[in-house]
């Protein structure tokens, strides 16, 4: 019971986890890449720049708004290198997005008005470019352009791929450096595309906020597009989503593990009915020297409880130690709550009492006559 639940429990808070960083109060569009029509030469879709005035008009009690545009390929310095997804954005993307820098600073506004060249990198691809540098007095270059690093961004969580690494610089200077196309690799061609934004993100004062947003965007986007070339994802929707998954999957592994429960109790019964049967001239040389039926009925409820507690002790352990290994072996986070340990031990101490019960009553009913004739 202990594992099963560790494990829903770790797959669950992992799933939530991440929706959380995508932000209870933000709401997320997202270019959707299209197929190719007829012989167009040029991929075009996506967020443009007249969905963003849009935007900016309609939802005008929004916090914070954040344009993204992603480029992938090889960062590198001197002869250190590493693929990396470098991220076009504005400065308020740390703070909406809840990105913690370790050392040096953020991007500023100053540094999209001016196009700065400057980035901010993770941790983990500081620790890859720069292992005897001081990343903060160097650059490093992505498609032909060089970036001064001004900040290290705190190192991933453990929901996170280490191997994912992150760069973000200003987003006028991506515009500016690398224009309004973007060239991508496929089955061994190149692929010219245009995306104005790959993604936009709102930020909202509050839940209601959130929801009544949603439906003037959805309105709005689907004025300017003919295709389903984006998707609007709300993070507050899929966490209540998740929840409510997480609470089925839940009872679904608390069914399973009380159907476990129900045949360790049938044993426990089985070994206590054999106990009677084989201690019954026992039973009757106690009852004739004057024992009564109450003193039957607690010395096999006494070893019943006895029983299947030592039993819960030793399940207990075996459930903290299981999801251990199963996180080392499988990399499953499985979280041990402590409540279902509890919940676990009482549970077998219960069925003690419960599967008991019908043993000792039967062996106080036993007349002492029958249990000591054969002696």
């Amino acid at each position: 019971m202990i594992t099963m639940l560790a494990v829903g429990e770790g797959t669950s808070s992992a799933t939530q986890e991440s929706i959380r960083q995508l932000g209870s109060n933000n709401i997320i569009i997202d270019s959707v890449k299209k197929q190719a029509e007829g012989d167009d030469e040029i991929l075009t879709y996506g967020i443009t720049y007249t969905d963003l005035e849009r935007v900016m008009v309609t939802i005008p009690e929004m916090k914070a708004l954040v344009r993204q545009r992603f480029y992938e390929g090889q960062v590198r310095f001197s002869q250190y290198k590493a693929e990396a997804k470098v991220i076009a954005c504005d400065d308020e993307v740390f703070r909406v997005k809840e990105i913690k820098i370790k050392k040096g600073r953020s991007l500023s506004n100053f540094d999209l008005t001016n196009k700065n060249n400057v980035c901010v990198i993770d941790g983990a691809l500081a620790k890859q470019l720069f292992p005897y540098q001081d990343p903060l007095s160097h650059k490093i270059s992505f498609k032909g352009s060089y970036y001064q690093v001004v900040g290290i961004t705190d190192v991933a969580n453990a929901f996170q791929k280490v191997e994912d690494y992150k760069v973000y610089i200003p987003f006028a200077s991506a515009v500016s450096n690398y224009g309004d196309y973007t060239i991508t690799e496929k089955a061994g061609s190149q692929e010219l595309e245009k995306v104005d934004i790959h993604q936009l993100i709102l930020q909202l004062p509050d839940t209601p906020a959130v929801y009544s947003a949603y439906r003037r965007l959805e309105r709005i986007m689907n004025y300017g597009h003919n295709i389903d070339d984006f998707s609007i994802k709300v993070p507050i929707k899929l966490l209540e989503q998740a929840e409510e998954t997480k609470r089925i999957f839940s009872m679904l592994l608390g069914s399973i593990a009380g159907i476990s429960l129900l045949g360790g109790g049938i044993g426990i019964m089985n070994i206590m009915l054999a106990t009677v049967s084989e201690r019954t001239k026992e039973i009757g040389l106690r009852r004739a020297i004057g024992a009564k039926k109450r003193d039957i009925v607690i010395q096999f409820m006494t070893e019943a409880i006895v029983l299947s507690l030592i039993g819960g002790v030793v399940g207990v352990f075996l459930g903290i130690l299981l999801p251990i290994i199963i996180t080392h072996a499988v990399g499953i986070d499985a979280v041990v709550s402590p409540l279902s340990v509890i919940l676990a031990f009482l549970i077998s101490g219960f069925t003690g009492i419960i599967f008991g019960s019908y043993p000792a009553i039967k062996s106080a009913n036993l007349s002492p006559i029958d249990a000591l004739k054969d002696m």
